[in-house]
Formats: C-alpha cells, structure tokens, sequence
C-alpha cells in the first residue's frame, strides 16, 4: 500500500523552500535523506527535479518520492565514478521506509550492511551519537568500544548463559572477559537510555562543518540534522506541525530533551513550545553527577531547589527503570537462545559463509565525508559536506 507525504513551506537560508514531512511510522530514513538533498547546498546539482516535483504537488506518494531519489541517486553515482543500477538502488530505498536495518556501535561507527551503505550513494552522512566516552572513563571504552548494539545484546545472552555455568564448573579466560564486558554494558545501556551521550553529543558537533547536514539515527528513527552557528538542530518533520511557521527546527541540545526547543526558520526561538514533545526547559541542581551521560548543569538560583530535586529523582526513576526493563529483556532473550540450542540446527558452512562475504563486497566503502577513525579514543575524524 503507497504512503502519502505531506509537503510543508519553509524558509531556508532567506529562500522560500519546501520539505516532506514524515508518515504515521514517524520519522523515516527515506523522509530524512530527502530533505538533505533538498536543502543542502551541495546536492543542489542532482536534487533539481525532486525540487521542482515537490513545487508542483502538496502531497507525494512514497513511490514517486522512490522513484525520484533513485534517479538522484544514479546521477550522482556516476559522478563518483561507481554507476549504479536503478533496480538495485529502488529495492535499497524501500528498505529506508521503515525496516531499515541499522546497527550503531558504541565507537560512533555502524556495523556494516548493504542497506546502511546507500547513504554513501548520495554522498549524506549517516550519524549517531550512541557513544561511550574514552576520555573520561577509558575502561569503559576499552570494554564497550568493540561493541554494537545487537553485539551487546549477543553478550548479554552468552553471559547469563555463563553465569549459571559457573554453579557447576569454572569459567575460562574468555568467559570472564565477556562477563565483565557484561557489566559494562548493562551500564551503558541503562545510563544511556535515549541513545545519546553527551560525549556523542559533543562528537556531533566536531564531525559536522558548519552549515552542513547528516542524516542522525537515534532509537529506531532518522532525522534531518543541521549544524549552524556551532549549534546542531534537527528538521521537524512532523505533519502535526505542517502549517506552523512557528516550528521548524528543534534544538539538539541535551541528551534527555530538557534543553530542546523548537525554533523558526531563521533559527529564533519559537513562542509555540509543546511540552508534550519534550522542550521544557528545567536546570539540574548544581552539584556532582556520577551520570555521565546526564545533561551538563547550568546556572539556577536557590528558588529552583525543589523543582530540581524532583527532577533528579525523576532521572534516578527512570535510571531505575531502564535497568529493570533492560534485565527483564535479557532473561527473555536468553531463555528463547536457550530454546534454540537445544533444538538441532545446522552449522554454519563454508557455502553460508561464502553468500554472506558475497553480500558484504556488494558494499562501497563510505566515500570522502567519513574518514578513519582516529587512534585511541575511538571518535572518529570525519567532515559531514
């Protein structure tokens, strides 16, 4: 069944524009990448048809919206010197509608896929900020830093698995490693429950230039993300908000929302504020958090006592919680892996291993605005065009 996209007036840079708004999934990666090729300078060549398509319609159908990205996405592969076949390209960017298969790792990287790597075809930055700090707790890092997200899942199982061995037998050296990797990630996990560290969130603003854009995947949705003025802010999207003028852009403040607040077009702050979509701003008490991946604390007077404090025990509720949840969810996994094991399964064979080496070299490399990873602290050197 086609979906229908809204089509909402902005301004953008003192130019009139205009940009898709998401479906009732919420934010898509398809919907995100296509307003960066609409509004960014650097795609302007290749996005002129999408632009003039978006003029003559108020609404797109999601297969119009397929069919022209993957002509843009044709285009400009065979500027890059690597053409692409449309087919290829059309059942790629399905994928982007909803179940697209993305794997962040802790290290500010992704796990490789063939459906993530079509973002290097429109030459658009895929980012998270999902990332565990080197610098203030390099043990952590040495211990979370080689992990993705469905990785450490995996690890969460193996080390139930281990833990009730251990009645029975010893634990070799391996063993012990996973188990104390464990631990740090059940942390992790439960300290970083919005899938943003303010060590990613400073990582965002290194990696992007000013004035440049990115694709930000952040639980289980994409966000058009835009850097100016040193400060990041995401494109709403929202067909709630699609004929405010009001509401354009929502600051990226804070890990947990409480610093965010949607702003105009030419990037004030907006007099329409929802609390419902996170944007109260409320100021953490002045002391020393062990959270590190809390909100940094900014200036509040003695007055404010009592609504920080509940705001503290608020975030330890939900720490709380979140632990809950993530242990409830660990037993469930490794009971349903326990199942598994216990029937016969097949082992994994040469001609297994050959199909998925095949599909991983059917994968481009992410081309020039990602570069290496520098050494160390695992953030990575990247320029965002």
């Amino acid at each position: 069944m086609s979906e229908v996209y809204g089509v909402k007036n902005i301004d953008f840079n003192g130019e009139p524009a205009r940009i898709l708004l998401h479906g009732g999934d919420g934010p898509s990666a398809l919907i995100a990448l296509a307003n960066v090729l609409i509004l960014s300078p650097s795609h302007k060549r290749v996005a002129t048809q999408l632009k003039y398509l978006l003029n003559s319609k108020n609404y797109l159908t999601d297969d119009e919206l397929l069919d022209e990205l993957a002509n843009i996405g044709v285009t400009n592969s065979s500027y890059l010197g690597a053409p692409q076949d449309k087919e290829q390209l059309l059942n790629l960017l399905r994928e982007l509608k909803h179940a697209l298969h993305t794997n962040p790792q802790f290290n500010g990287a992704f796990a490789e896929s063939l459906e993530t790597s079509v973002f290097s075809t429109f030459n658009v930055g895929l980012v998270h900020g999902w990332i565990v700090d080197g610098e203030k707790d390099p043990l952590a890092y040495q211990h979370l830093s080689k992990y993705s997200y469905e990785a450490a899942q995996m690890a969460l199982v193996q080390a139930f698995e281990i833990n009730k061995k251990k009645k029975t037998e010893d634990v070799n050296v391996s063993e012990h490693q996973l188990l104390e990797d464990s631990t740090y990630i059940k942390s992790f996990l439960a300290r970083s429950a919005t899938q943003l560290t303010e060590y990613g969130l400073n990582h965002l603003k290194e990696i992007l230039v000013e004035q440049s854009f990115a694709v930000l995947y952040r639980s289980d949705h994409y966000f058009t993300l835009y850097k100016v003025g040193g400060e990041l802010y995401t494109l709403v999207t929202d067909p709630q908000y699609g004929s405010s003028k009001e509401v354009i852009w929502m600051s990226l403040r804070s890990v947990n929302g409480t610093h965010d607040v949607f702003y105009t077009s030419n990037f004030f702050a907006s007099n329409n504020q929802d609390s419902s979509t996170a944007n109260l701003v409320t100021e953490p008490m002045q002391t020393t958090t062990t959270n590190p991946f809390s909100d940094p604390p900014v200036n509040g007077g003695a007055d404010d006592y009592g609504l920080n404090q509940a705001n503290t025990q608020q975030l330890d509720d939900d720490e709380m919680l979140a632990r809950q949840l993530q242990e409830e969810e660990d037993r469930r996994a490794a009971d349903l892996m326990q199942s598994a094991y216990t029937r016969e399964r097949p082992p994994r064979t040469e001609n297994n291993k050959s199909k998925m080496d095949d599909k991983k070299n059917k994968r481009r490399s992410f081309i020039p605005h990602l570069s290496k990873k520098s050494k160390g602290k695992g953030k990575k050197d990247c320029i965002i065009m």
